[in-house]
């Protein structure tokens, strides 16, 4: 048998965040239960010291004053949930998605959690009831009408009991790609409405855009056979407003008894010019020659790839795009209610930070979130 005798993340100045910490403790335990491993050993139990910048001081699960961390209580409602479950292997889901069933004598159980960002899923299941827990031990039920389950996934691994997971089922609503409008321009679209089901699907489908965009018609009624695809045709108009990046198109179906809410369909490309530089660019951290009605906004809550922005103060910025000749001009004015950044000597991007990037990409790939060639 294989043993893992130490395994862990120190929480120090310079190290993972608690939360990093919850996740990677129930990530670790399924990943290594799922392959075979038969006894795994958290070091540590408790921090040996306060040193804030010592690694070795942080790997406890709680704190040097025996306060709790975070991942305490994912140990504890990892160590509940699977109490007497035997491993039964792990799950493919499709690419992103991680997933390892255990078999109990009441009811089968599987963890599963995203490899990277929020997302939503359409998972199978063998039953139309089920319970859902979360990473700190907080259950709800769920119901899946036609044994079809909708989850919104995050890296923080989740417990899913009494109905296993079949499959994930394909997107059932996809928009045409490449769209790309300037603001306040309308262009035609197609969406595609695709039943995964193995009967007939019959229902409506409803189509939501961020604020200030439009798209019409709004609701369209279907009927589809199994396995077929049928396609809409929209109109798309972009804000006035000049916001930078993609804007997510989502809908509601509703087919039968099933209600599928906020399924991802895509995207569309706010495409703005670039401006011509002020007649003089001071490199004085000022910004009193940038034209406040030409600064693109960065403010959608959508944007927080990682931990929660509270309010309209909680970091946001406006940036502003300008060039000559000879040069590319960035200015950015950013904003924040706690100016800290416990990451900054370590991986920044991870703490309190706003980060921009030059897509020379083409066509579809422009403004992807993944970070291929030609991303700086």
């Amino acid at each position: 048998p294989v043993w893992i005798t130490e395994t862990g993340m120190p929480t120090h100045l310079r190290g993972a965040t608690e939360q990093d910490q919850a996740r990677y403790c129930a990530q670790a335990y399924a990943t290594a239960l799922a392959a075979g491993v038969a006894k795994i050993f958290w070091h540590c139990f408790h921090d040996w010291g306060v040193d804030p910048n010592y690694n070795e001081h942080h790997f406890g699960l709680i704190h040097y004053d025996y306060s709790p961390k975070p991942a305490y209580m994912v140990y504890c409602a990892m160590t509940r949930e699977l109490a007497g479950a035997a491993v039964a292997g792990p799950v493919d889901l499709g690419p992103g998605i991680r997933a390892v069933s255990f078999d109990c004598d009441t009811k089968p159980i599987t963890m599963i959690w995203s490899e990277t960002d929020r997302r939503r899923v359409l998972l199978k299941l063998d039953a139309e009831h089920a319970d859902l827990t979360d990473l700190m031990g907080n259950g709800v039920a769920l119901d899946a009408p036609m044994r079809i389950a909708s989850l919104e996934l995050t890296p923080d691994p989740v417990y899913l009991k009494g109905a296993r997971v079949l499959s994930c089922l394909g997107p059932v609503v996809k928009l045409q790609e490449g769209l790309m409008l300037r603001p306040g321009e309308t262009l035609p679209a197609a969406m595609s409405i695709i039943n995964r089901l193995d009967i007939p699907a019959t229902g409506e489908c409803t189509v939501s855009a961020p604020a200030g965009w439009t798209v019409a018609p709004r609701r369209v009624s279907f009927e589809i056979a199994a396995g077929a695809t049928r396609s809409v045709p929209l109109l798309v108009t972009a804000s006035q407003r000049r916001s930078a990046g993609r804007v997510g198109i989502t809908c509601d179906l509703h087919i039968g008894t099933l209600t599928l809410p906020g399924i991802a369909a895509g995207s569309v490309m706010l495409a703005l010019p670039i401006d011509s530089a002020p007649r003089t660019v001071m490199m004085d951290a000022a910004l009193s020659e940038w034209p406040a009605e030409s600064a693109l906004t960065v403010d959608d809550p959508a944007r927080v790839v990682q931990g929660v922005r509270d309010n309209g103060a909680d970091l946001g910025a406006r940036f502003w795009l300008a060039g000559d000749r000879q040069a590319l001009f960035l200015a950015v004015e950013v904003r924040d209610d706690c100016v800290a950044n416990y990451r900054r000597y370590n991986e920044p991007w991870s703490g309190d930070a706003i980060e921009f990037f030059l897509d020379l990409r083409q066509g579809d790939q422009l403004g992807r979130p993944e970070h291929t060639d030609g991303v700086y």
